[in-house]
């Protein structure tokens, strides 16, 4: 059986701790994508360029129904590109931890852990006031 303690930041945690961010706003990516492609005015834009290269490129119907795909494909690609852009612009408050976390004694960083109930030996190991 497991115990979950919520314990001070450490240091030692920084590159667990930005990779838990990084993977909950990654998350995010497949929701993006549906809500961004199956926009009504992305659909328009892409029913109108698949009519202008019928048309004007005398390109088969055929080869036009492959622009939705080719579409979806960049549309993720482009997401997927501005949301780790997003993430890295937007995490500098873990590249500085003693920046903005531990300046202040009402403010902090605190994380959440699983630990084994065998390595805890009495509740002062529990106490998130305890510097262990």
């Amino acid at each position: 059986m497991s115990i979950l303690v919520v314990r001070r930041f450490r240091y030692g945690d920084e590159q667990a701790v930005k990779q838990l961010v990084t993977a909950a706003h990654m998350e995010l990516l497949s929701k993006l994508f549906v809500a961004t492609y199956f926009k009504e005015t992305t659909l328009q834009f892409l029913i109108i360029l698949t009519a202008v290269v019928f048309i004007f490129c005398g390109v088969s119907i055929k080869l036009c129904w492959l622009t939705f795909p080719t579409l979806a494909v960049l549309v993720y690609i482009s997401l997927y590109i501005g949301l780790v852009r997003y993430v890295r612009e937007n995490i500098d408050d873990l590249e500085n931890i003693d920046q903005f976390y531990e300046m202040n004694p009402r403010t902090g960083l605190w994380v959440a852990q699983i630990v084994p109930e065998k390595s805890v030996s009495s509740p002062q190991d529990l106490n998130p006031h305890s510097e262990t």
